[in-house]
């Protein structure tokens, strides 16, 4: 099935949106009104099919909320929209990423990114130590280090 992908920043009004899209993926919705702004979206025909967003906090970014609706994986829009957020996490001055994922570790290791450990991701991402510590036990915690 052929498919034209427009990729763009999140608009007011997307929250709830973008949140629905990621519970309906299985990931958690929680947070996304409060960094809407930095979140980039994927619709194809106007509809949402993928997204990605950042938790940027001085210096220090979390790459949260990768999805891709499962008809259009396979044809690097993941990869597309994990490098344009972390392009505009790069212009706005943020020195190093984190990540926690189950599914897309090879991705992101092909992109840069190292394992690290729970206890070394920052104190600024409380909401992120509480699920690894519970529900997302089995998440990997991967950082990159723009140089």
């Amino acid at each position: 099935m052929d498919w034209i992908v427009t990729i763009g920043p999140a608009k007011p009004g997307d929250a709830a949106t973008i949140a629905a899209f990621l519970e309906a993926q299985g990931l958690p919705g929680a947070g996304v009104a409060d960094h809407l702004g930095d979140f980039i979206l994927a619709r194809d025909d106007g509809r949402l099919v993928a997204c990605v967003g950042l938790e940027r906090h001085a210096e220090q970014a979390l790459l949260r909320s990768l999805a891709v609706l499962p008809g259009h994986r396979g044809r690097g829009l993941g990869r597309r929209l994990a490098r344009e957020a972390l392009d505009r996490a790069a212009r706005k001055g943020v020195e190093r990423v984190w990540l926690m994922t189950e599914t897309a570790i090879g991705l992101f290791a092909s992109m840069g990114f190292v394992d690290e450990v729970l206890e070394n991701l920052p104190p600024v991402f409380p909401e992120q130590l509480d699920q690894a510590r519970g529900r997302c036990h089995q998440a990997r915690i991967m950082r990159l280090d723009f140089a």
